[in-house]
């Protein structure tokens, strides 16, 4: 009994600190604000703590939250703003998915950073984790954990975190002892798990690496920055439209159609084309199917959950509508030479899981089902490509999972290979956000473009994906974000593919990317770097680059010479 009566205490104890930090918050914070350099002070966003540990611990969920803002507004420069009310709503929204109205309020706030955490269960004990996330972040967020053996270890724990972040994120040590750091940790350190730095290239040339994993078969000749795009690109491609030997580069938002060219090592907009603005968008690709000379351009997305897509030409700055309110996701594509359209409808009560089928397309552009494919189970219209990777004439199918895994698939859909690496992890997703939230419907993201191109002129098609790392906050499953991006190129051999290269990691978001052009040992590789690793249900606005890079094969130049 004497033991229950101790163990009580600690917690009455720790529940009356909680309380006092609580109040104790509002006179830094109103302090601050008086100050000169307010204006210069990060706001943020402290939301309620997670509690997954058995026992009367709810009262944590607001204490410990209430603890760190307290701690950081003591050491580092920052104005904590969203009252209790609405930081509760915050927290609410994000755990059930209200996505929309969570991007809303937090937009609302004009926050420049998020913090929230958890209290759960370790291997020997607990553990307390927190996600720091910013506005002006390119990479994922900084995660920071700390275990503890029992709960009365939780306020020692959390002052040891609000040192390591006030240091990491807002650059305020804490202050020398005698030459030495003050330890509050009470024989219990923090650590901080950190993420690559971003690579920065200045200017719009200059020379980048580039991992050659197999041989160096392939080398880097230069690369090519635009300058910044402020808008939220959901796709990138690039095709000659109008047959004048020039390529153009489309940016698909969703109420615009960018058009670029890349004229004298310069990313120089010539047109941009008004989209219906009550749409999601999710790609764009071309085809010259009524062999007039002219691409036409697919695009396709939702109109809540329904799939649409609209058929338009463009030449010389003029626009044509061609077809509009087709009942399919489009996906146009090339096999053998030749331009084949695939098209999937939405599901019975849901925007995605219709059968896939290839279409045919008829002088007024009205499109009709021939065949029906027969694809892995969740495999959309966007997540596959067939192409003849082994050399042989036959077309293999590849496919990212929806685990995003890449598989290669024979002509009877039976498995050659698959990776154990992660691919194709993409942001965009079928439906709305209001129109999943209406029906509580989780996301299905769709995948980043799979291109098979013959870039070492073997007679097989290598197979260029995009790597973005695809991570999760683990006590909210459904909060993603992106850490770091590459681009690889694989090739057939063996009965795998294995990678020729892989470019340097960055660390943003890749949309997407596409073979520019080639020319005898050399091809261009043009790509979109969003600027945010994170989440459409953060910070609304988004801005991108666009890339291009410049290869030579090497071997084959070589081979080139001797003949």
């Amino acid at each position: 009994m004497f033991t229950t009566r101790i163990h009580h205490f600690f917690h009455l104890h720790i529940r009356l600190l909680l309380l006092c930090m609580a109040f104790l918050t509002i006179q830094p914070v109103a302090f601050a604000a008086s100050q000169p350099a307010a204006s210069q002070q990060k706001k943020v966003v402290f939301l309620p703590f997670t509690i997954q540990v058995n026992g009367p611990y709810d009262y944590l969920e607001n204490g410990l939250s209430s603890m760190l803002k307290s701690r950081l507004a003591s050491r580092a420069d920052i104005v904590p703003v969203s009252s209790g009310e609405s930081a509760k709503r915050l927290w609410s929204n994000l755990q059930n998915n209200k996505l929309e109205a969570f991007a809303r309020e937090l937009n609302h706030t004009k926050a420049d950073f998020l913090i929230l955490g958890s209290l759960h269960s370790a291997e020997n004990g607990l553990r307390i984790s927190t996600y720091v996330f910013s506005r002006d972040m390119a990479s994922g967020p900084h995660s920071f954990e700390q275990p503890i053996n029992s709960i009365d270890e939780s306020m020692t724990a959390m002052d040891s975190l609000s040192w390591e972040i006030s240091e990491t994120i807002f650059g305020r040590n804490r202050p020398e002892k005698s030459g030495n750091l003050v330890d509050t940790s009470s024989g219990v350190s923090a650590f901080h798990t950190s993420h690559p730095d971003r690579t920065y290239r200045e200017g719009l040339l200059s020379t980048a690496s580039i991992d050659f994993i197999s041989g160096g078969q392939f080398k880097l000749l230069s690369t090519h920055r635009s300058p910044t795009i402020n808008y939220d690109i959901m796709d990138i491609n690039s095709q000659d439209l109008d047959g004048d030997g020039t390529t153009e580069i489309l940016l698909l938002s969703n109420t615009t159609l960018f058009i670029y060219q890349f004229i004298e090592e310069s990313f120089v907009k010539v047109d941009e084309i008004p989209l219906s603005n009550h749409l999601r968008l999710h790609a764009v690709t071309t085809a010259d199917i009524d062999n007039n000379g002219i691409q036409e351009l697919y695009i396709s997305g939702n109109n809540g959950k329904d799939a649409i897509s609209s058929i338009m030409e463009w030449k010389d700055g003029n626009v044509r509508q061609l077809a509009i309110n087709i009942p399919y996701y489009l996906n146009v594509v090339q096999e053998h030479g030749a331009p084949v359209i695939y098209g999937q409808r939405s599901g019975i009560k849901v925007p995605y899981g219709g059968p896939v089928f290839k279409l045919e397309i008829d002088a007024n552009y009205a499109l009709t089902p021939s065949e029906r494919l027969s694809l892995p189970k969740d495999v959309s219209v966007y997540d596959f490509k067939r192409a003849d990777v082994d050399g042989d004439s036959n077309l293999e199918t590849i496919v990212i999972s929806p685990a995003n895994l890449l598989q290669v698939l024979d002509a009877s859909g039976q498995s050659m290979w698959s990776s154990q690496d992660q691919y194709g992890a993409g942001r965009n997703f079928f439906g709305t956000l209001h129109s999943n939230e209406d029906q509580d419907i989780p996301q299905k993201y769709i995948k980043t473009r799979i291109i098979a191109h013959d870039i070492d002129q073997d007679g097989s098609e290598e197979v260029i994906v995009v790597r973005n790392r695809a991570k999760h906050v683990p006590f909210m499953p459904r909060l993603r974000y992106f850490d770091g991006s590459t681009i690889t190129a694989m090739k057939w051999d063996k009965n795998r593919l294995k990678p020729l290269w892989e470019t340097q990691k960055l660390g943003g978001y890749i949309i997407n990317t596409q073979i520019l052009s080639q020319q005898d040992d050399r091809y261009q590789l043009v790509f979109g770097e969003s600027k945010t690793s994170y989440p459409f249900v953060f910070w609304e606005s988004s801005s991108m680059t666009l890339n291009n890079y410049t290869f030579e094969n090497i071997t084959e130049k070589a081979n080139n010479k001797k003949q």
